[in-house]
């Protein structure tokens, strides 16, 4: 069996995250994209969220 390697961009790949998104949508919940939460408030936010998720 030959294998290829596939690259994929990003950094988000778990199945939770999917569902979350899909049931946020459904129910019509605008989750934040961490780009945009960077770009407008800045890294020091991001890091300060990621803190208080672990």
């Amino acid at each position: 069996m030959i294998a290829s390697p596939i690259e994929i961009t990003g950094t988000d790949f778990n199945h939770e995250q999917t569902l979350i998104n899909g049931k946020a949508e459904q129910i019509g919940i605008k989750l934040l994209d961490r780009k945009a939460l960077a770009i407008e408030y800045g890294a020091d936010l991001l890091a300060c969220l990621d803190e208080l998720r672990s």
